[in-house]
């Protein structure tokens, strides 16, 4: 490809946090890392996206249990010892169980994938670890995390997709003009007649319409469109959608 030589991404926000990006690097070449993966986190989810790469090795958990084998591991939680919970509000895997609407409704544990697993469909699930080992424990129910912020482009080449599902990660806090950024990016990795599967994405009532024209000028097709109020909130609405991806001829 004309390269000799190798150079590293980093990400252009990481000059703006110079203080924290600094801190990040400040380590021992060949020696264990820092515990420093909620700063990595915090210079991610501010736009510091690809972090540089370091010449460390990584913490891992003092003691640690081999993962139950697939055929246990999607509906079992996970030895507690396979994660290091100094750093999260959590502090075993109980906790994340515990919370029914979590476990059941959120794709922070993996649970969609897992559920998709059993039909014989690989699911890859994006998240971060807000609090909780959520990467781990998606992991360790032998699944696959993909440790990622909304900010970043989506690692897969055009048109190879065939879902993409989201339950409240995209909601009314999202700037319309980066929501925008993120669609034509899933677009861009779905296939022709993929599907786009938005669930409980949940605005202000003055906000809806905003939103909605952001879904329509994609032109999917729609297999499910509802709009809902949120019972437990003033002045909001659901929206549920399943969108599938039209066949665009090349220009």
């Amino acid at each position: 490809m004309g390269e000799n030589a190798s150079f590293t991404s980093i990400g252009h926000t990481c000059f703006a946090m110079k203080e924290e990006l600094e801190e990040y690097m400040d380590y021992d070449v060949g020696e264990i890392c820092n515990d420093d993966w909620k700063l990595a986190q915090k210079l991610m989810v501010h736009g510091c996206d690809p972090l540089p790469r370091r010449r460390c090795f990584s913490r891992s958990p003092k003691l640690y249990k081999q993962p139950f084998p697939v055929n246990e591991s999607l509906w079992k939680l996970p030895d507690d010892r396979n994660v290091r919970w100094s750093q999260y509000q959590c502090k075993n895997f109980a906790c994340l169980a515990g919370n029914a609407t979590r476990l059941d409704l959120s794709v922070g544990t993996g649970t969609f994938a897992a559920r998709m697993r059993e039909f014989n469909v690989t699911i890859v699930s994006a998240n971060i670890n807000f609090g909780a080992p959520f990467n781990e424990m998606i992991a360790l129910r032998g699944l696959v995390p993909l440790y990622l912020t909304i900010n970043q482009r989506l690692p897969f080449f055009d048109n190879t997709l065939d879902l993409i599902h989201t339950t409240r990660f995209l909601d009314g806090w999202i700037d319309l003009v980066l929501l925008e950024f993120i669609l034509y990016d899933w677009d861009r990795v779905l296939r022709p007649g993929g599907l786009l599967w938005i669930d409980s994405f949940f605005c202000l009532k003055v906000d809806l319409y905003d939103y909605l024209q952001a879904f329509k000028m994609l032109r999917y097709k729609k297999h499910k469109w509802v709009v809902v109020p949120k019972l437990d909130k003033d002045e909001q609405e659901m929206f549920f959608s399943v969108l599938e991806k039209p066949h665009r001829p090349f220009r």
